[in-house]
């Protein structure tokens, strides 16, 4: 039977391919034999078109570091997805998000959704490389002589790791293979943030797989602003603090304020500050549970400026109470 693709933009709106067996995930983890070198079908097809630019890098770690990077200057959320799921692939398990790597030889679940013949240069047959399992638990069965072979041939693996990846909620082997190509190509290395964004969301991509387009996770500029001004905020509390102990010093030598007072404020204050700093220092490039927490980062902010607000007015009260 003709393997056929249709790429177009159009295909976007197409309805997500079945899988060949409930539990498994219909979107084409293949490979194909091209002038007898390995090569996956996503790369085969997406350089043989004219949709993007595609760069080609001598090696797939060259491949995937150029991605994650330009990730971590656009949207670092997105980067820290992908750096998660290529440790599991490296460790070949993930224990704690219960995700397993099984090598193998998969069945062909016929799961490419092509609708145009591949290049007269390539095999007629397929190989399916990978096939993913969601039920009870996330597995990868894969090919480890396939997965070698394309690892020695330039950056082919790299297009197959991205294909896996973006898996995680789209179930249209197109959408998948479109989208790949786009994270291979100048036009994704030269977008910013706002651009990228535009772009994931014409391919119902989004960090979270909830079809809400900030599910990106907050912007490198947006974090950077944020962090900024948490800074800022937090040495200002760091020197209320420095005026506050003097005061209390003074208090304490008058004989004006018991020590269990000066004690538990110290303790509260350090409190806050150890809290607002492990937000931004520990948070940054924090693992996914704590990206929520981060998206919260504006109510922290305001947490931090009332504290501060307290603390201004606690230096003012003791000030009163000093010059009585």
């Amino acid at each position: 039977m003709k393997h056929l693709i249709f790429l177009t933009l159009t295909m976007l709106t197409l309805t997500p391919s079945f899988a060949a067996v409930s539990n498994e995930k219909g979107n084409g983890g293949d490979s194909v034999i091209c002038d007898g070198k390995m090569r996956t079908l996503d790369s085969v097809m997406m350089n043989d078109q004219n949709l993007f630019t595609i760069i080609k890098n001598k090696d797939y770690q060259s491949s995937l570091t150029q991605i994650i990077n330009h990730l971590n200057e656009t949207y670092p959320f997105i980067a820290q997805e992908l750096e998660e799921f290529l440790d599991t692939y490296n460790k070949k398990f993930n224990s704690e998000e219960n995700t397993y790597w099984i090598k193998g030889a998969p069945l062909d679940v016929k799961d490419e959704n092509l609708y145009v013949d591949v290049p007269d240069f390539c095999s007629n047959k397929l190989i399916q490389t990978v096939v993913r399992v969601e039920e009870p638990y996330l597995r990868y069965y894969y090919n480890p002589k396939v997965l070698s072979a394309l690892e020695n041939q330039g950056d082919e693996l790299s297009w197959l790791l991205i294909h896996e990846w973006l898996r995680y909620g789209i179930e249209d082997a197109e959408v998948i293979r479109v989208l790949n190509g786009y994270f291979h190509s100048l036009e994704f290395q030269n977008s910013n943030e706002d651009i990228m964004s535009d772009y994931l969301f014409k391919f119902r991509f989004d960090n979270d797989r909830q079809g809400d387009r900030t599910d990106y996770g907050l912007s490198r500029s947006v974090i950077n602003a944020q962090i900024e001004k948490m800074d800022k905020a937090i040495k200002e509390i760091e020197t209320l603090m420095k005026e506050t102990r003097q005061i209390i010093r003074e208090f304490i030598s008058a004989g004006s304020i018991p020590v269990e007072i000066h004690n538990v404020f110290k303790a509260k204050i350090r409190e806050k500050i150890s809290l607002m700093k492990s937000g931004i220092y520990g948070g940054t490039y924090a693992s996914r549970s704590n990206q929520k927490y981060l998206r919260n980062r504006t109510e922290k902010i305001e947490e931090l400026e009332n504290t501060r607000k307290e603390m201004r007015e606690f230096i003012l009260y003791a000030e009163k109470i000093s010059n009585i």
